[in-house]
């Protein structure tokens, strides 16, 4: 029986604690709470098996910041950034470090709920604590979805294809698959399943239907943070370095993410998209 996913909050205010854990326990997960770094070590280390820390930015000792850059560095876990801060340079700083996603206080909890659910589906989950998932957002676990069904992919041998989730878009290029509804990376030949934050989803999503098409670094930020941008933001560069990392045989000589001196950035590769049938 699939167990449901287990969460983290980490937050000095008791009370929201308790209110966090009561209504993420009524939604089915496994909740625990620390009120500081130190409890939040202690608690990773006594329950392997949390998938996702829901993070205030201001916590006594470390704060928020400097716990996320700790979690990125040590662990492939999910982050939400929760705090009372509306600032847009704190949560591109969060987005930067490599937190998921970021909310401010106050919030409706069936959004924090959704942003939960967004972030578990796109990172990879122990088949142990994986998260109970409706029916339309379940991975197909069967057998690959045949490569005549993908017939601008028909070179790909069936046994090399990733788990594609039945009737979702993708876009193939080079030796990798974007699924953009469960918002997930894989790797053709082994089917390594590639964990992306919410801002580089964004990015590399509309890169790629974009391809062939410069796009200026105001035009990528203006996708990637809407209204919260600012006007001499210059965290695309970074995002793009970030991606890069994941995308490129050769981050520091890229041949799919080109920069465009004094226009921007072009994904510059062949891009496939395809739609894998429903069964039947």
């Amino acid at each position: 029986m699939t167990k449901s996913a287990s969460l983290l909050i980490v937050d000095d205010d008791a009370r929201v604690q308790k209110l966090l854990q009561r209504y993420l326990q009524r939604e089915g997960y496994q909740a625990y709470c620390a009120g500081d770094g130190k409890d939040m070590r202690r608690l990773l280390a006594q329950h392997p098996e949390i998938d996702l820390v829901i993070l205030d930015l201001i916590l006594p000792q470390e704060d928020g910041l400097d716990l996320a850059r700790y979690l990125r560095g040590e662990t492939d876990l999910g982050i939400i950034m929760l705090t009372s801060r509306s600032e847009t340079v704190d949560r591109i700083i969060g987005l930067e470090i490599g937190a998921d996603d970021y909310i401010s206080k106050p919030f409706d909890n069936r959004e924090l709920l959704a942003r939960i659910r967004s972030v578990l589906r796109r990172r990879p989950i122990a088949p142990s604590s994986a998260e109970t998932a409706p029916p339309e957002t379940t991975p197909h676990t069967g057998p690959s979805v045949a490569p005549e069904s993908l017939s601008s992919a028909s070179e790909i041998p069936e046994e090399q294809a990733p788990p594609l989730i039945i009737g979702h878009k993708t876009a193939q290029f080079g030796v990798w698959l974007l699924d953009f509804h469960a918002q997930c990376l894989f790797r053709w030949q082994s089917g390594e399943r590639v964990a992306l934050t919410n801002a580089e989803y964004k990015f590399l999503s509309y890169l790629l239907e974009a391809h062939g098409t410069v796009l200026s670094r105001d035009q990528l930020l203006d996708h990637v943070a809407g209204r919260d941008r600012h006007p001499l933001d210059r965290s695309i560069d970074v995002l793009v370095a970030k991606v890069r990392q994941k995308v490129e045989q050769d981050p520091k000589n890229p041949e799919l993410i080109r920069t465009v001196r004094g226009a921007g950035y072009m994904f510059s590769g062949d891009v496939v998209f395809t739609k894998a049938p429903p069964k039947g």
